[in-house]
Parts: structure tokens; sequence; C-alpha cells
């Protein structure tokens, strides 16, 4: 089925220290191919995650939880497609044409959220 790897692992370390949690997560996923007749690969592939979370609920005057996260590491961005018995297809896309796949590039987020 077009889009559908067939391998897919997921992987997690974890670290609490005081009222931090440090993680860092990596999923990997075989090729996948893009339509129906397996003859258009695109190659595996391993992103890479890490985010520090804060716990301010010991806090009274600080009662907050705050977030900090890195997605896509390593920066994955586009690869070659690999086209099998014809040049037709040759190109580049982007892991995020793919589902559970992020968007090209690396992305971040920061929050910031109270606690009651």
């Amino acid at each position: 089925m077009p889009g559908v790897p067939e391998y897919v692992a997921t992987g997690s370390l974890s670290y609490k220290w005081w009222q931090f949690i440090f993680r860092l997560s990596s999923r990997y996923q075989s090729q996948v191919w893009r339509d129906s007749d397996n003859t258009i690969a695109v190659p595996g592939s391993t992103i890479f995650d890490t985010t520090v979370d804060f716990d301010g609920k010991k806090f009274k005057r600080f009662p907050v939880a705050i977030g900090f996260g890195v997605y896509n590491v390593t920066d994955e961005r586009r690869l070659p497609i690999q086209a099998y018995e014809t040049r037709a297809n040759q190109g580049y896309t982007a892991y995020s044409d793919y589902g559970g796949m992020p968007l090209p590039g690396r992305q971040w987020r920061l929050s910031l959220s109270a606690l009651f």
C-alpha cells in the first residue's frame, strides 16, 4: 500500500532531575512506496526529538509548567526519490509528505501552563 512503511520503531530515553524532565526520542521508518506498483521508493529515515519540561506545582508561588522542545534535531528535509525501471518519477520530496513524519526542517516549541 503506498505511503505505508513496512517497519516503524520508536524509542525514548528520559531523565528526571529535581523538577526537570529531559527526554530524547527517536522514530525509525523503513522505506515507503509512493505508488501502488511499488516502483517509486522513498528511503527510510530516523528522526530525533528532544524536550525539557519543568513542573512547578510543588511551588505555591510559581505554580506553572514550562516546556521546551526541539523536533527533527538532525534537520531531515528533502530526499531523493528512487524510481525503479523509469526515470519519469525521479526527483525530490519532503519527509512530511508521509504520515507521522515532521515538516521539513527543524521545529521547536515553547509552552507555559498555569497549574491550579
